[in-house]
């Protein structure tokens, strides 16, 4: 019988995974923690998704479908927030899958240690095995007093739901990338603990068909955006110099996608775009690379190409 006030909410997002949706939901009805309702946000998809998730509600009461007209993944995770039950919310994307004992290890771990927030490991997978495991710290941390890496994807967390509640906490709309960013920085921001675990528990699959795979200015545009907002929001909190020195981070990193992510680099684009993090960018990098930046702030783009084609070879 479906449980009305389960632990977890688990929301899955799904449009045009039809190859790997039932990998993604055989791995939830697997786990050995069985207190869970799994929202599942069919976001127009114009394959089958939309009946396989049929299929699962009436197999299993704890599946919960809803249907809707494509409107994006942050505005299909924003729906599935918005109906979710449980104490904690989970995320997995429909083309990937997880680890049996991900939830009991997860939910175990949040009530033990009383933390707002558990994240863990994950492996990336090519669609043959996994080639590449990105490993979480074990323990309590903070971004203030430990070398952890603010990981921005939702889909390795467990979160406590009336963190996300009590600050109005939703995905950014509208955002072709870097909605995940706005909402974890947000949720390190006001989570009171944060707990790490070492173990991989989630497989993310890198779909050749995935929207993060193609870069664009607009792209590069939204998380700008993001970036500023975020900005904007700690000098409104009177927020602590460490974070605007992570604000200062993200500048650097989202000002060099201009050059180094699209096809062809955007030096015009990268000179305009956070002037005051230009000096940072010299600071940090190796010599060739602080060379490649003197010729495009001199405006020398034909030598800065050309050293862009052979170094690069694009």
């Amino acid at each position: 019988m479906k449980n009305i006030n389960p632990k977890i909410s688990i929301i899955v997002p799904v449009y045009k995974v039809e190859k790997y949706l039932n990998r993604c939901l055989d791995s939830i009805i697997a786990q050995t923690f069985t207190d869970w309702e799994c929202i599942l946000i069919d976001d127009g998809s114009p394959d089958n998704c939309g009946e396989i998730c049929n299929g699962y509600a009436k197999k299993d009461e704890r599946f919960v479908v809803i249907h809707q007209e494509n409107a994006g993944v942050s505005a299909a995770r924003n729906v599935g927030l918005d109906v979710a039950k449980g104490d904690y919310i989970g995320f997995v994307d429909g083309d990937d899958w997880i680890e049996s004992n991900t939830y009991e290890i997860a939910i175990n771990t949040a009530i033990k240690e009383n933390a707002d927030l558990v994240e863990w490991g994950c492996a990336l997978n090519d669609g043959v095995k996994d080639y590449k495991y990105l490993m979480h710290p074990e323990g309590a941390f903070d971004l203030f007093n430990t070398q952890v890496q603010l990981w921005h994807g939702p889909c390795t967390k467990l979160i406590k739901k009336s963190v996300l509640s009590m600050y109005g906490l939703k995905f950014p709309q509208g955002i072709a990338l870097a909605e995940d960013m706005y909402l974890s920085t947000k949720l390190f921001y006001y989570s009171k603990k944060s707990f790490g675990l070492s173990n991989c528990l989630y497989h993310y699959y890198q779909n050749p068909e995935s929207a993060t795979k193609l870069i664009t200015i607009k792209k590069i545009n939204d998380e700008c955006t993001v970036v500023d907002e975020l900005e904007s929001f700690f000098k409104e909190e009177n927020a602590s110099k460490y974070w605007f020195d992570l604000i200062f981070e993200k500048k650097m990193r989202a000002k060099n996608k201009y050059i180094f992510m699209l096809n062809k680099p955007n030096y015009k684009l990268w000179r305009k775009k956070y002037k005051d993090v230009t000096w940072g960018l010299f600071k940090i990098s190796p010599l060739l690379t602080k060379v490649y930046y003197f010729f495009i702030v001199l405006h020398l783009d034909f030598i800065a190409i050309l050293m862009h084609k052979l170094r690069y070879g694009k």
